[in-house]
């Protein structure tokens, strides 16, 4: 009998944020429920009845250390873990954590293996899951002095990036709305690449590991065009361009590199034999835009030709 997920409901005003923290969380195995507002949290937590709750503390209307209070008064022998969830100072955090009567915080970093990584530790649990299961492996210390919470016990894995080797035959090229994956495990890069692509006629998705943009790359609808990092931390953006070319060859036409790592000897034997775009960091708008444009151009042209690549 299959385990149930453990549930997390993240609540945030930003919308990347939510994007990113919920396709991190549901790569490591959890059910994610995300909100993004202030008002209605403390009926959509009650009504979930999640294991642990990520609450934004700076939101327009009602702070989020606002809203833990009035959820303690709402439900004051609740089992879900309460953590604040911001970029402020940990002396900052620690002082509303103990006015709100919040279970601790989480810093927003924008590295999201540490935050599948802290509530995991949270949860006093350990993900079995491909992508995040390194990251999860050796929990850092605690952030704040006591002891932690007791958590329900739970279970359940994401499926791992094995598998991914077969061919596939090529999905029918999608010509208009076309979808850009971008892939890269730093959630600061994500927020930027979407900020300079939010005026093109594009639907952006994310992923923020090898094996994840692997599955998306090859699933039975992938994306028009990807945009990937070369250095991930569970498979290199290398192994994902050969392997996804191996099982759709269409692949060569649509895929960009975004890189930082010019220097490193594998990046520049990839490098001197790649044929499509190279983007080096930092990326501006226009360079993200011809790219993803120039990998559509080639996806249109093979379409039209039917040529084998």
């Amino acid at each position: 009998m299959s385990l149930r997920k453990p549930k997390i409901v993240v609540i945030d005003d930003s919308e990347i944020v939510l994007e990113v923290s919920k396709s991190a969380l549901e790569g490591a195995g959890y059910e994610v429920v995300t909100h993004d507002r202030p008002a209605g949290c403390v009926a959509l937590i009650l009504h979930e009845k999640p294991d642990l709750v990520l609450m934004d503390v700076n939101m327009p209307g009602l702070g989020g250390d606002t809203i833990v209070s009035v959820l303690g008064k709402a439900a004051p022998t609740s089992d879900t873990i309460v953590l604040l969830h911001s970029s402020l100072s940990a002396e900052v955090l620690r002082s509303k954590v103990s006015t709100a009567g919040a279970h601790g915080f989480i810093q927003k970093s924008g590295d999201l293996f540490g935050l599948v990584r802290e509530v995991a530790r949270w949860l006093k649990r350990s993900p079995n899951s491909g992508n995040m299961k390194a990251a999860i492996a050796s929990p850092s210390e605690d952030r704040l002095s006591g002891t932690r919470p007791a958590a329900p016990a739970a279970g359940a894995a994401s499926d791992s990036a094995s598998g991914l080797s077969g061919r596939r035959p090529s999905g029918t090229l999608r010509l208009d709305a076309p979808t850009v994956l971008l892939v890269d495990d730093d959630m600061s890069v994500l927020s930027g690449f979407r900020r300079h692509l939010q005026n093109d006629d594009m639907s952006i998705e994310f992923a923020l590991s090898g094996g994840q943009a692997l599955r998306r790359m090859l699933s039975d609808t992938p994306p028009d065009a990807v945009v990937c990092d070369m250095l991930l931390p569970d498979i290199s953006g290398i192994e994902v361009y050969q392997r996804a070319v191996t099982a759709d060859p269409t692949f060569r036409q649509r895929f960009a590199v975004a890189t930082g790592a010019s220097g490193t000897p594998s990046v520049m034997s990839f490098l001197a034999t790649f044929k499509g775009p190279v983007l080096y960091k930092p990326i501006d708008a226009a360079q993200l835009s011809q790219a993803v444009r120039s990998c559509l151009a080639g996806v249109r042209s093979f379409a039209k030709s039917g040529a084998r690549p």
